[in-house]
């Protein structure tokens, strides 16, 4: 059993030589085809140079018959196989016939010939080359949420314009860029990267972009987007000089500001209010307010001020003169002591007729409060209350000059070396 064993594998051996020695030498010429080898078309730059494009596929193939040692072509590929032709001779634009050469690699003989490819050409399409810049428009999808604004004007992109390249009858068909950007159910500030889509002037896509080229595929869209909400603009009513809210009219010019901003700083913000100090009026006037937002927050309404018309009853005013010897001291540091400098000064009090008369200079009290008081001259703020008579007050701020010295010295007085 062992000895039929031996004798087949040799009898396999000898069988194996003598193909070998067939195939090399008895019968060595051979054919053999290689289907989808691809071509190399050099010369490309030379061709944009003279304003030209290729627009025949560049991805050209051959499918090549070959023959010669049969050893010599079984080592072959489509890959290992070399075509190439050259465009450099073209200067037209149109369809042109050139030739094409076959390398294959070093380790195999040159006894390798094509088979009925006696032209060895190939037919490849050029056309005119043309590059412009076209503008980026952006186009919107959707919309923000109703509590929710975004400047549609103001889009920042990282790139205004494209600059694309290719066949000159496409590049002239090719208008503007156009973006889209998604706006359903954005709340906050965003950025978008963006697909490019080339339109003619009529809005419609340029679709046969096989050879164009561009120096960006996409465009990034960056926008802001604020919470939009409805203040109502308040007004607060400090009683003051004899008057209250109930005593006067007022007439507001906007009774609502329309704002935007980030959710967060909007949140506990609903009204603006407008405070009025009636101690401070002297008779009917128009005030205005400066609109102050916290920061985050825009006045869309486009609004820098508020006017309201402040309309005061006829009332008896009376002046009167308080002296020193009324003045009450508040506040006043431990180590220092204060000398007025104003003997007198006088007060206007307001109120209704019956209640003024009512009024004495005992009624009068006159507080000055040295709570930041330093050494030196200056003036000090006068708060004026009037006690023990309804329904007046007093118009107008106050304030006196004094000395504020250390204790140990009278004022205008030098220490001692």
């Amino acid at each position: 059993m062992k000895d039929k064993i031996i004798r087949a594998l040799l009898a396999l051996i000898i069988a194996f030589g003598l193909w070998t020695y067939v195939v090399s030498v008895v019968d060595p010429e051979s054919e053999q085809t290689y289907y989808k080898v691809p071509v190399v078309l050099d010369g490309s730059s030379a061709l944009q140079d003279r304003g030209l494009i290729l627009t025949s596929s560049s991805d050209v193939t051959l499918d090549l018959k070959l023959a010669g040692n049969r050893i010599d072509l079984n080592q072959l590929t489509r890959d290992n196989i070399t075509v190439i032709a050259n465009l450099a001779s073209i200067t037209t634009a149109g369809k042109h016939t050139i030739p094409y050469s076959i390398s294959y690699p070093g380790s195999i003989s040159s006894g390798i010939t094509p088979v009925d490819q006696e032209s060895q050409t190939i037919t490849v399409t050029v056309e005119e080359w043309a590059k412009k810049s076209v503008k980026v428009e952006t186009q919107f999808n959707g919309a923000v949420p109703g509590d929710y604004t975004t400047d549609r004007e103001n889009v920042t992109l990282d790139h205004n314009q494209v600059t694309i390249s290719g066949p000159k009858k496409v590049i002239d068909q090719i208008a503007e860029a156009h973006i889209y950007v998604d706006l359903d159910g954005r709340t906050q500030d965003f950025s978008q990267v963006c697909e490019i889509l080339f339109v003619n002037e009529r809005g419609q896509e340029v679709k046969d972009l096989a050879h164009v080229t561009s120096n960006t595929t996409s465009v990034t869209a960056s926008m802001e987007v604020s919470m939009f909400k409805v203040l109502d603009i308040v007004v607060d009513v400090l009683p003051g000089g004899g008057l209250t809210e109930e005593d006067i009219r007022y007439e507001l010019e906007w009774e609502q500001l329309y704002v935007s901003g980030a959710a967060d700083a909007l949140k506990d913000l609903e009204t603006i209010t407008l405070t009025i100090d009636l101690s401070k009026l002297t008779d009917s006037q128009t005030l205005y307010f400066d609109i102050d937002l916290p920061e985050g927050v825009t006045n869309v309404t486009n609004v820098p001020q508020v006017s309201v018309n402040v309309t005061i009853p006829e009332m008896a005013e009376k002046n009167f003169t308080v002296f020193k010897s009324q003045y009450e001291c508040i506040n006043v540091p431990e180590h220092l002591d204060v000398r007025f400098m104003m003997e007198q000064f006088s007060v206007l009090i307001r109120g209704r007729e019956n209640r003024l008369e009512e009024v004495t200079s005992e009624n009068i009290r006159v507080i000055v409060d040295f709570a930041n008081a330093v050494e030196g001259s200056g003036y000090y703020a006068v708060t004026i209350e009037i006690v023990g008579v309804e329904d007046v007050g007093v118009v107008g701020q106050y304030s006196v000059p004094a000395t504020v010295f250390l204790k140990s010295l009278e004022p205008n007085t030098q220490p001692e070396d």
